[in-house]
């Protein structure tokens, strides 16, 4: 429930007045949400990835979809399998640079991900 809270505040927050889609948000929006409009958007991110991966496995009713979320958790086998705040900090160093704020958002965490899963390894 609270995934889904955060995607609805996520989404009320990025639309703005131009009413992107969240996947359209880019750099330029993003250097200008305050931290909790960060924080909002990418725990709605992480909470439709993580249901949409779910999904894809062949979750069927709502508790096959808690419980395998649960387990991929613990496994650490989601696709995005680090915290809100974690990839906050390595998006906005991703946006830091100028350069880069023309990207959408998703790119910028599909990067910091491949980045920190490899640093794992």
């Amino acid at each position: 429930m609270l995934g889904l809270v955060s995607l609805a505040v996520a989404l009320s927050l990025t639309a703005g007045a131009r009413r992107q889609q969240p996947l359209e948000v880019t750099g330029r929006e993003w250097v200008a949400f305050d931290p909790a409009a960060r924080q909002a958007w990418l725990e709605g991110f992480l909470a439709g990835a993580a249901v949409g991966q779910v999904m894809q496995e062949g979750a069927a009713d709502s508790s096959a979809l808690r419980t395998a979320i649960a387990t991929l958790r613990r496994q650490n086998g989601l696709t995005f399998p680090y915290g809100a705040n974690v990839y906050r900090a390595r998006v906005d160093d991703f946006f830091y640079w100028e350069s880069e704020r023309p990207q959408p958002v998703w790119y910028a965490i599909w990067v910091v991900n491949r980045h920190l899963k490899r640093s794992q390894q």
